[in-house]
């Protein structure tokens, strides 16, 4: 599944959908700094070591863009987030991630989208919706929520 970043432009925003293996055949382009740029992650299957250096490394030199924006971040990298040191900078506006839920009885698995505004403040105030497995019984978080959540704590 090889990574791809597809470019799509509005007057105000350049959009990178980004999809595929995050690997080291991954490559990012430089950001025109005079709009927006909102990265959208939901079809990104795998990031790897290779991947997250890369990551990193474009991380840290665009660490004082002011407009940037990642929307549908899935868990593989939100739980890098608070883990490696540069892999989410303070700049960064994270309007919405995937949270991985679990009913533990039926091992059925679910990932919601939580947006900014809705489910979690910029602050780090988070709102915990009840989630419902295909049987109607509820389900719990399937993360440490101090460690997986931490990225919103950020000081910006």
């Amino acid at each position: 599944n090889q990574f791809k970043c597809e470019v799509e432009e509005t007057p105000t925003e350049i959009i990178w959908k980004l999809s595929g293996e995050f690997d080291e055949h991954a490559s990012l382009g430089s950001i025109d700094k005079s709009k927006a740029l909102v990265i959208n992650f939901r079809k990104v299957s795998l990031i790897n070591s290779y991947g997250i250096r890369i990551w990193s490394k474009w991380m840290n030199e665009n660490k004082d863009y002011a407009n940037l924006f990642f929307d549908e971040c899935p868990f593989i990298f939100v739980k890098n987030f608070g883990l490696i040191n540069g892999f989410i900078s303070t700049n960064v506006v994270v309007r919405s991630f995937f949270v991985p839920f679990i009913n533990e009885t039926t091992e059925e698995r679910k990932d919601v989208l939580f947006h900014i505004g809705e489910d979690y403040e910029i602050n780090g105030f988070l709102r915990l919706p009840d989630v419902k497995d295909s049987k109607g019984e509820y389900m719990e978080l399937d993360v440490n929520p101090t460690k997986y959540f931490s990225f919103l704590k950020r000081k910006l």
